[in-house]
């Protein structure tokens, strides 16, 4: 086993009024701090939130500019390694962004800029960007009707033009002889509708259109191959860490299991509990056209004392030609019990990607919170620490299968 090389960031981050083709920098000391923030469920693509104290005249720029759409924010990322001999930049982000800003009426105040003695008007602001590329990517219409062809036919034809576009097998993929697509503009929206038709795995799905790379996937957990990627599983290990100093930084490899080992100390790690979801429902019932049905008991011993004898059901009405409406209801729910958020410093963030299979190994001595887990949300924290920032993640996990 070895411990993998941790990282400092470099920021670049610049406006262009485009109607006049004027640039405008943004100096790093001015940024607070960035989040990165990778919502898998809520949102398809990631959002980037900067907080800086920011030129009054750019200010006022950038929001005449929103209101006119003339304007986009170009924001370049770069790490390198820490205590490394020979230091390289190398670039995680580079690209044209649209923006959005606001500002707190009660930050307006004079800052002495340094240079000349000379006071500047500052505001502290909050710029939300989204990748100018990823939004037109999205943004394309389909309507009419399709023949004779399957569900993953019409992702393919749906997602042609991307590129690196990783797709789980699909658990369901019958043939189709019509399917009407009414009016949708977006990839997303179509994929959606042709999911809520057919119901691609037995767990609800995501799509997600990262900086590098697209994921279409279930909520299983389960391991997606993409080559070059690294190691497929990452293993997390929960534990007062007072005795294991050696291990509160960074992230150790080991080849021997094909697995990243994180260590979180206890302190960083939080557990919710969906109780009332337990309560209400320990039996899935779905139900075909035809009248033929399809039950699935659901396991809530974990977190409920609820007599199976005596639970509710919940009825779903499915295509005839779709199975495993019934599983894939169970999993919506099992998935919502239990949700673990962890955070640690000094990790290599990109190997925290959705089709890595993530396992808690241990839970301070409590192993009802052991099992597989799929990736619910990313946030990275940049924090400037001198000339650099420093990188903090937190990681939103849900559990999908306890053992």
């Amino acid at each position: 086993m070895a411990s993998l090389a941790t990282y400092c960031y470099k920021v670049e981050l610049s406006f262009i009024e485009t109607t006049h083709s004027k640039e405008f920098t943004i100096i790093d000391k001015s940024i607070q701090y960035i989040v990165l923030d990778y919502e898998y469920i809520k949102y398809n693509m990631p959002i980037i939130y900067i907080v800086v104290k920011l030129d009054a005249a750019i200010h006022e720029l950038m929001q005449r500019a929103q209101n006119t759409n003339s304007g986009m924010v170009t924001l370049t990322l770069k790490r390198r390694r820490k205590k490394a001999t020979h230091p390289i930049d190398q670039i995680i982000i580079q690209d044209q962004f649209n923006y959005y800003i606001t500002d707190d009426p009660n930050e307006n105040k004079k800052m002495d800029d340094n240079v000349k003695g000379k006071g500047m008007a500052f505001k502290k602001t909050t710029i939300g960007l989204i990748k100018k590329k990823l939004i037109a990517d999205n943004n394309k219409s389909f309507n009419g009707v399709y023949k004779n062809t399957t569900p993953f036919d019409l992702v393919k034809l749906a997602t042609k033009d991307l590129s690196n576009v990783i797709i789980e097998p699909f658990t369901n993929n019958p043939k189709v002889a019509n399917l009407m697509i009414p009016p949708t503009p977006t990839i997303m929206q179509f994929i959606s509708y042709v999911n809520a038709q057919y119901s691609f795995y037995n767990s609800p799905f995501i799509f997600f259109m990262d900086f590098d790379k697209i994921y279409l996937k279930s909520n299983s957990g389960k391991y997606v191959d993409v080559k070059e990627q690294g190691m497929p599983y990452i293993a997390i290990d929960i534990r007062d860490m007072a005795s294991h100093q050696a291990h509160l930084t960074g992230i150790v490899s080991d080849p021997d299991q094909d697995a990243y080992l994180i260590y979180i100390n206890k302190t960083n790690a939080q557990v919710f509990n969906d109780r009332e979801t337990a309560d209400k429902a320990n039996v899935t019932i779905s139900v075909t056209a035809d009248g033929k049905s399809e039950t699935t008991n659901i396991d809530t011993s974990i977190l409920s004392k609820t007599d199976e004898s005596i639970g509710s059901k919940i009825y779903i009405k499915q295509k005839e030609e779709t199975s495993g409406s019934s599983e894939m209801a169970t999993n919506t729910i099992i998935d919502n019990m239990i949700t673990l958020k962890i955070t640690k410093s000094d990790m290599d963030i990109s190997i925290f990607t959705p089709n890595k299979e993530y396992l808690v190994s241990k839970f301070e001595n409590d192993d009802k919170y052991t099992g597989r887990y799929f990736l619910v949300s990313k946030k990275i924290v940049l924090v400037q620490s001198g000339i650099y920032f420093d990188a903090s993640t937190t990681l939103e996990l849900r559990m999908v299968l306890h053992y």
